[in-house]
């Protein structure tokens, strides 16, 4: 329900036109409020994910090299 209202927002605020409006729904969002709220949703943890991974692996390289004892 969250993500329908959401969605709805998302969606009038882009295509204030009414028929304009209808015709993005159902052509691209296949006529679910929820997969329009639900796309910047995903969008952002994918991106903080890729970022997390990032920092992971530099940490675990930089440990590498850096501690004397022999890590692999």
């Amino acid at each position: 329900m969250l993500y329908q209202l959401l969605g709805y927002i998302i969606l009038r605020l882009r295509y204030p036109n009414t028929e304009e409006h209808k015709k993005i729904l159902e052509e691209k969002y296949q006529g679910l409020y929820s997969d329009v709220a639900l796309q910047p949703i995903l969008k952002i943890v994918g991106f903080v994910f890729i970022i997390a991974l990032t920092a992971m692996l530099i940490g675990v390289i930089y440990a590498a090299f850096t501690n004397d004892r022999a890590v692999l």
